[in-house]
């Protein structure tokens, strides 16, 4: 295999155990190149969400992927307060 953008995009894929088609993989990368945009279609539960995700999440730089803007402790500056992270779970954060 070359050692391309779809390949290594495909080598992290397939260690992360998400299973692309090189074709759909190297398709999506064109229409991106070309785009800034791609309107993804399909059955409900085909992989568009996934795919837009991870392939965001891999070409992002690791810091931007690691931070966390609800970490407890964390300030949020709002127009007239600032917002202090008490909790956080998957599903709600607590200000």
């Amino acid at each position: 295999m070359k050692d391309t953008l779809v390949s290594k995009c495909l080598a992290d894929f397939k260690a992360a155990n998400f299973r692309c088609d090189e074709e759909f993989v190297r398709r999506f990368t064109a229409a991106l190149l070309a785009k800034r945009f791609v309107i993804l279609t399909g059955l409900a539960g085909s992989g568009k969400t996934k795919l837009a995700q991870s392939f965001a999440r891999w070409i992002s730089p690791i810091a931007a992927a690691t931070s966390d803007p609800f970490t407890p402790g964390t300030r949020i500056p709002g127009e007239r307060v600032t917002y202090i992270v008490e909790r956080t779970d998957r599903l709600a954060v607590e200000l």
